[in-house]
């Protein structure tokens, strides 16, 4: 019996990273469960309360900004090409698309679940797209959209689950307003393509890229360093809280210029 049962569970496992071997995603997600990675987490206890877990990531950005506060401020080139003036209307056939492959989570704050929104996306097609194109018109998200339902993760397992370094704050966001999120971002990604402007080493929010590009980058400059006789020097970084401390107004200011 064991061994039919492991010789099923091999089976499994081998069909299931053979069929998503074209996904990285999907391929790290299983290779994960089989290490088991995420069987053990840790969840909250009574003990930590929401508002000290909201204390202490206040309290973490606040300090990031301090420590950074004297710095000088950055210079910013203007640039000179193509402007993003504004955002393209979209087709009803493009909502249509966009809404069929999107992951169909729903959040407690959403009004229908999302399967039943998919099951009807013909007959709310319209409202939907007259949604989405009126808030790039306007340029406005409504407040409904902005609010995100956070619950925190325990980042590895057997971390003390009353420490709130310990934790990753999730935020689960309305289904819609992640749609209309989704298509600002392909628009300014398309503009920053066609005009050239993506770093050319940059492996991040590029179709095509991924940890595994930047990685295969990396042994390659080091392996053609030492075929040259040269020395190799590897410095890497770790940004605490990086994108929960982005200067909302530099990034503006770095937008407009």
């Amino acid at each position: 019996m064991h061994a039919l049962f492991q010789q099923k569970e091999n089976l499994y496992w081998t069909t299931c990273i053979a069929s998503n071997a074209r996904n990285q995603k999907k391929l790290w997600r299983s290779l994960s469960n089989i290490l088991r990675r995420d069987k053990d987490a840790s969840t909250p206890t009574p003990l930590l309360t929401a508002e000290k877990l909201s204390q202490f990531f206040i309290d973490k950005i606040n300090d990031v900004r301090a420590e950074t506060g004297n710095f000088d401020l950055p210079i910013f080139t203007t640039y000179t090409g193509k402007q993003f003036t504004s955002f393209q209307e979209n087709m009803k056939e493009d909502i249509r698309k966009l809404l069929l492959g999107s992951p169909p989570k729903t959040c407690s704050l959403d009004p229908i679940p999302t399967s039943a929104l998919l099951e009807s996306v013909d007959i709310l097609l319209p409202f939907i797209c007259a949604m989405c194109n009126a808030s790039r018109r306007e340029g406005s998200l409504p407040a409904t959209q902005k609010t995100a339902i956070i619950t925190p993760v325990v980042k590895k397992p057997r971390l003390d689950p009353e420490e709130p370094q310990n934790y990753r704050p999730i935020s689960n966001l309305t289904f819609i307003s992640k749609v209309i999120e989704r298509i600002v971002t392909n628009q300014i990604k398309d503009h920053l393509a066609d005009n050239d402007l993506m770093p050319s080493v940059q492996s991040a929010y590029r179709q095509g890229h991924s940890t595994e590009t930047a990685v295969l980058k990396v042994i390659s400059d080091i392996i053609d360093a030492a075929d040259t006789q040269k020395v190799t020097l590897l410095g890497l970084l770790d940004m605490s809280a990086a994108f929960d401390t982005v200067d909302h107004k530099i990034l503006l200011e770095r937008l407009e210029v």
